[in-house]
């Protein structure tokens, strides 16, 4: 367990010095320091304050790092499942079975078909890119019109469906981010 090491690791990706860590902690910079190279233990507390100050969870200090890739075969991927539920031209682009936080999605739309609402209940964020076609996305009581090349983003939970509005068939990468 390396819990310096992992709090090092992350204020530095956050471009912050021990002196700004400080600051936004009210923790003296000689304590960051010795907890950083393991020579002090951090109370709950201050783990608190260290871990909001990095804008993470404390969590993340005790997850294991994964090293391992994985490819997904074309041929290989589920079509038509989302959360065991069938959704019409729909391809899982990563396992479900995966213990994954990001869910990418490839919807193939026909013209006029639609994906029909999709309640999400979670915490998260979703991200879509129309890659092919021109489609509208309702999100809650909201409606945009979007083609190729635009990208839309929001904060999950919110009833939302793709329509597929074009003369050809709509082409969607969607990615489902859960908290």
């Amino acid at each position: 367990m390396n819990l310096g090491k992992k709090i090092r690791e992350v204020r530095l990706f956050k471009n912050l010095t021990l002196e700004a860590l400080a600051k936004r902690t009210q923790l003296t910079i000689s304590f960051l320091s010795q907890v950083e190279r393991d020579i002090a233990s951090p109370s709950v507390q201050s783990l608190r304050l260290i871990a909001k100050a990095l804008n993470t969870r404390i969590s993340s200090f005790f997850e294991e790092e994964e090293t391992k890739e994985t490819i997904f075969i074309r041929r290989k991927r589920e079509k038509g499942f989302v959360d065991k539920g069938v959704i019409p031209g729909c391809e899982a682009l990563a396992s479900n079975i995966l213990n994954i936080k990001m869910e990418p999605l490839l919807f193939n739309l026909e013209k006029g078909k639609e994906t029909g609402n999709l309640l999400r209940k979670h915490e998260g964020e979703e991200f879509g890119l129309v890659i092919k076609g021109k489609i509208d996305i309702f999100i809650d009581d909201k409606k945009w019109n979007m083609e190729a090349g635009d990208s839309i983003y929001f904060i999950s939970p919110k009833m939302h469906k793709i329509l597929n509005i074009g003369e050809d068939r709509a082409v969607v990468l969607w990615v489902v981010l859960r908290a």
